[in-house]
């Protein structure tokens, strides 16, 4: 009985190793067969760099912007700010030039 048992898992086990090589082989052809048209196709050649973005404005190219951009509490009342210039005073109307002695002969 002990003998039985032994030639019945050596014949298991042979069966075993047979059934997995063949499998191996299958599989190696199956990965052959699909990394073929991978080879086969060409070169897509390099990628362009994608175009950087401007860097951020520095602080020190802010300050204008941020002192134009500042509201005292005193604007918003109604009273000037000491820091706004005066508005232009509108140009005053400019008279006729008086005519000549010769446009009043005519």
């Amino acid at each position: 009985m002990h003998r039985e048992a032994h030639e019945y898992h050596r014949a298991a086990r042979a069966e075993i190793v047979r059934a997995s090589e063949e499998a191996r082989r299958r599989a190696g052809a199956g990965r052959a067969g699909a990394h073929a048209p991978v080879e086969r196709a060409p070169s897509p050649g390099p990628t362009p760099a994608a175009p950087r973005a401007p860097p951020p404005p520095q602080p020190s190219r802010l300050s204008g912007v941020i002192e134009a951009l500042d509201v005292h509490d005193a604007t918003l009342d109604g009273e000037a700010d000491s820091r706004a210039e005066p508005s232009p005073e509108p140009p005053a109307p400019q008279s006729a030039p008086a005519p000549t002695q010769d446009e009043e002969s005519a």
